[in-house]
């Protein structure tokens, strides 16, 4: 199973449980991405913490009113500057690895990058 696909796994099924935080292994790819759905005010916040010899990121999750974020992994396929669309009539969000790093599709399209797709969040 992909990195991703474990990853988001892991945060729909907390966010179905309703647990406050969940782990994972972190990685540089995870923390990268982790920092962006803090800054889009999708996780309450993050932090690393060392369990025996692996670093691990305790992710601290976020509810709204009757509404759960979904986390869906996508097969990764480059995404030209010119198909980079609005999620869900601007309602969602895309998770893209650029040359400028991982950033959302808004951020992307303003910069005029496309990318891989790594992640549709609803």
């Amino acid at each position: 199973m992909s990195i991703l696909a474990n990853f988001s796994n892991i945060l729909n099924n907390g966010q179905h449980k309703y647990k406050h935080f969940v782990k994972y292994p972190a990685s540089k790819l995870i923390l990268d991405i982790l920092t962006l759905l803090f800054q889009e005010n999708l996780i309450r916040g993050f932090y690393i913490k060392k369990i025996k010899t692996e670093d691990f990121a305790i992710i601290l999750l976020k509810y709204g009113f009757n509404k759960k974020t979904s986390f869906i992994p996508t097969v990764a396929s480059y995404i030209t500057n010119k198909t980079i669309y609005k999620h869900q009539n601007g309602l969602g969000l895309l998770v893209l690895s650029t040359s400028k790093g991982i950033m959302t599709n808004y951020t992307s399209s303003k910069l005029k990058l496309g990318g891989i797709l790594l992640m549709k969040i609803s």
